[in-house]
């Protein structure tokens, strides 16, 4: 992660390395599947596929995606990337704006 002159870059893959997805384990099963489709996507764009990893309870994150499906904003915690919605609806809308961002059509 670093800082230019106009926006903070966060690196989904490094050297091969592709950044982990972190989610909630207690997640509505749509974000589970939105953050498979995400990962995915990533995998096509980059070539390399990021690990999901579940998690009991996220509070904060080095290096990582982080996909909550509670209430809070989208940004950085720590050295993490949060991408989140208002609720569980917003989150999955979220993951697919990241991908369609990527250049991923949404309809493919």
């Amino acid at each position: 992660m670093y800082h230019s002159t106009f926006k903070w870059v966060f690196s989904i893959v490094t050297n091969g390395v592709a950044t982990p997805i972190i989610i909630s384990s207690e997640d509505w099963e749509d974000i589970h599947i939105a953050v498979d489709n995400f990962a995915s996507d990533i995998g096509n764009i980059t070539g390399i596929r990021p690990i999901v990893l579940e998690a009991a309870k996220i509070s904060s994150a080095t290096d990582a995606i982080i996909c909550p499906g509670r209430r809070q904003s989208r940004g950085w915690v720590g050295n993490g990337y949060v991408i989140a919605g208002s609720d569980k609806r917003g989150t999955v809308y979220a993951l697919y704006e990241h991908s369609e961002q990527f250049g991923v059509s949404p309809w493919y």
